[in-house]
């Protein structure tokens, strides 16, 4: 386009100026040095415009494009950072199971259904999947008291309920958070201390569920005092540990081949998970994307920036994550010269 505005300009001023009985030579410099004068003022204009038609071609595909210089740094791209829930898979979990230590049918749901459907902040979808799964019929005999919030560092929540002259502390949160703040746990409806072997054990059903691809997440609990009505995280300790709650979230059709896709354009996709490790390698593996080693928070913490990025531009999957972490990634892969691409709601966030 450019060159042909400039090439019909020059010949258009080269034969006024002769026309009008101007020196051949003088009118032919006059134009030339016209088009080398509109080139940098026609340049961001023919740029906008092509970057337009390609909004407009992509927005054909199902893209919706907000700002048109993102075409040319999506072109660029050579890092794709994505998370796992909801981008590598479907993001629809489904409840599959409520077991006891031993694997068996736990008695923990209805702890699981009170501290889901009374907790006051955003309802996640592993919430949803349990106030899915069924209704207890006694969830209506309790009343909540007070509630310990969601964070990332602890990966908790708490909700303190009233049922007649008992008053429960339950807490639902990531299995290797909650159990060691367990002394106790719930043999049928036996509570019994929590010894060497049955921790072994829970640990070991925990590894085999999470290698299945299952979302594991730890449900415990505590009477506390009835006279007590404000409640911290501080209370959260010797607790008695109840059970799992197993949740399926299976991996995107289309994510393998988009994953194989992105491989052949040279791009590297890293995934950023607040899962641990053993669900994400298991899905990683499914779609596609080669696990050789995987770094967790807890091992990141430990590094320093100059030490971590020597190590994030050989991993591909990093586990454990809390949002500062994911941050902490995103922002040394930017530093490194980096052009990298932020796919997920959190991360998308956390860019902001």
């Amino acid at each position: 386009m450019l060159m042909q505005i400039i090439i019909v300009l020059v010949l258009l001023i080269f034969f006024i100026n002769t026309y009008q009985q101007h020196n051949i030579f003088e009118s032919f410099l006059f134009a030339l040095a016209i088009s080398v004068g509109i080139t940098p003022e026609l340049l961001p204009m023919i740029m906008t415009i092509n970057l337009a038609n390609g909004a407009v071609a992509m927005s054909r595909k199902g893209v919706i494009v907000k700002w048109l210089a993102a075409i040319q740094n999506f072109g660029s791209m050579d890092v794709l950072c994505s998370d796992k829930t909801g981008t590598l898979t479907e993001g629809e979990f489904q409840m599959v199971s409520c077991t006891d230590y031993a694997g068996e049918e736990s008695q923990s749901f209805l702890h699981a259904y009170l501290n889901s459907t009374l907790q006051g902040g955003m309802k996640n979808p592993l919430d949803l999947a349990i106030a899915a799964f069924r209704q207890p019929a006694e969830a209506g005999e309790y009343t909540k008291v007070d509630e310990i919030p969601f964070d990332f560092v602890r990966r908790m929540l708490s909700v303190v309920v009233d049922h007649g002259d008992e008053r429960l502390l339950l807490c639902k949160g990531a299995p290797e958070s909650l159990l060691p703040l367990c002394d106790r746990y719930l043999d049928r409806m036996d509570v019994k201390p929590l010894t060497e072997d049955v921790l072994h054990n829970i640990h070991s059903r925990f590894a085999t569920d999470s290698a299945s691809g299952y979302r594991v997440i730890a449900m415990a609990y505590k009477p506390v005092d009835k006279q007590q009505t404000a409640f911290e995280v501080s209370d959260e300790h010797r607790l008695i540990f109840s059970g799992f709650l197993a949740f399926f979230d299976p991996p995107r059709a289309t994510a393998g081949a988009t994953i194989a896709a992105l491989h052949e354009l040279g791009v590297k996709v890293k995934i950023l998970t607040g899962d641990n490790e053993i669900v994400a390698r298991k899905v990683c593996q499914e779609v596609g994307i080669p696990v050789d080693t995987i770094l967790t928070g807890l091992e990141i913490d430990k590094l320093s920036d100059d030490a971590l990025v020597r190590v994030i531009g050989t991993t591909a999957v990093f586990a454990r994550l809390n949002p500062v972490q994911k941050n902490r990634i995103i922002r040394l892969l930017q530093h490194t010269g980096h052009v990298e691409a932020i796919l997920g709601t959190e991360l998308t966030m956390l860019h902001r």
